[in-house]
């Protein structure tokens, strides 16, 4: 009897807090920031985060997956209705 929009709202700060944590001090204690940097993240809730992810089955899945990353990462357009911005 769970509610899935108050576990994707905890999924969502779950991730939020992984990518916080990782950059509270400096390097080379945590990652560094780097304003011309730009990366894709995908999260497997049972097994890991992994930092080069294997888009196969999202761009079968969602055709416009590449174009919405290109869109979030280059471009810092996050207004489209897919587009979910877990760090706001």
């Amino acid at each position: 009897g769970e509610i899935w929009s108050s576990i994707e709202q905890r999924i969502f700060e779950i991730c939020r807090e992984i990518f916080h944590s990782a950059t509270v001090e400096q390097p080379p204690f945590d990652i560094g920031s780097c304003l011309s940097s730009r990366a894709s993240y995908a999260t497997d809730l049972i097994l890991e985060i992994n930092f080069a992810p294997n888009c196969q089955h999202a761009s079968t899945s969602y055709p416009t997956f590449y174009y919405q990353v290109f869109n979030v990462l280059f471009r810092n357009l996050t207004d489209d209705e897919d587009t979910v911005d877990t760090l706001s």
